[in-house]
């Protein structure tokens, strides 16, 4: 509980400063110190020799006061193939989420072993209430991981097709950090904070709408009492859902990457938060690393 206060506080004190010379810079420039910037970090990082990468570790995610604890899993096939596995227990059900970007395609499937009629789904809100589910989950899907690799190892995949652009100095108690300003299709914007003397990614921050959480529990004490409920009960009720995340305003997200240490050559942050509107939502304990392993490009198919 300390460690997790003490993140929320820094997490808190971080302010944005622009340099007072920056309106003077024009956007090439500003484009230019910023890709200076990421060469900088990825130098640091070693991360030119990553070409594939797998880890594994624990796992923690809090949703109101509900806390489920598991295990993380993640696979890349460098520039443009993710694998991640999250295994958390709730209620006394596993469940097992799967993301994944093959190049071109995206996809999502989840798994539980909850009762019938104990089915929990955890759902990103879809910012563009005109796009259908698939397409949406898709663009979730890819969003996630080019945040996810940007704080990780300063990059981002060929196929984001993102922009880049210096912002300013953002300053906290513990020292400054220049901003850059992440830009991309299909809504993708992020800030970027790289550590001015360690030249190491700090944060990533960006907002979106809050997830919806949607849980269908038993009524009775065996599959026999349980109520199922009819396909336009189902729809209706996602419906209801969707309707009050989109009328919510989007909230601040924020990712840190921290206690970086060598891997195989490669410097790899081990432990990493998300913070939603200021509270803390997801903790990785990074673990087991290989570097440069030998992966399947079927692993990234969705079976």
């Amino acid at each position: 509980m300390k460690l997790l206060l003490m993140i929320s506080l820094l997490t808190s004190m971080i302010t944005f400063d622009p340099l007072p010379s920056l309106p003077l810079q024009d956007d090439a420039q500003k484009a230019v110190r910023a890709q200076e910037l990421l060469k900088q970090t990825r130098a640091t990082l070693g991360c030119e020799k990553l070409k594939s990468l797998s880890f594994n570790g624990g796992y923690r995610q809090v949703m109101g006061e509900m806390e489920m604890a598991g295990e993380i899993e993640m696979e890349m096939l460098l520039p443009d193939s993710f694998y991640k596995a999250v295994t958390t227990s709730m209620m006394g059900a596993e469940i097992t989420r799967v993301e994944a970007v093959n190049s071109e395609t995206a996809w999502m499937d989840m798994r539980n072993s909850a009762p019938s009629g104990g089915a929990i789904m955890i759902r990103a809100a879809n910012n563009n209430s005109t796009m259908d589910a698939q397409k949406a989950q898709e663009i979730v899907v890819r969003h996630e991981f080019a945040r996810f690799l940007l704080g990780f190892i300063a990059t981002a995949p060929a196929s984001a097709q993102l922009e880049y652009s210096y912002a300013g100095i953002a300053e906290a108690p513990d020292g400054n950090a220049d901003v850059i300003e992440v830009k991309g299709q299909l809504g993708f914007n992020a800030q970027l904070f790289l550590d001015q003397k360690t030249h190491l990614p700090l944060m990533l921050s960006y907002k979106a709408r809050k997830p919806r959480v949607v849980t269908r529990m038993m009524s009775g004490g065996s599959p026999a009492d349980v109520k199922k409920l009819t396909p336009e009960e189902i729809e209706k009720h996602a419906k209801e859902a969707r309707e009050k995340a989109e009328a919510e305003p989007p909230v601040e997200y924020q990712l840190r990457f921290e206690d970086f240490s060598e891997e195989g050559g490669v410097k790899l942050p081990h432990r990493i938060s998300k913070t939603i509107d200021g509270k803390i939502t997801e903790e990785w304990d990074l673990k087991k690393f290989k570097i440069n392993p030998s992966i399947k490009p079927n692993k990234f198919e969705k079976k």
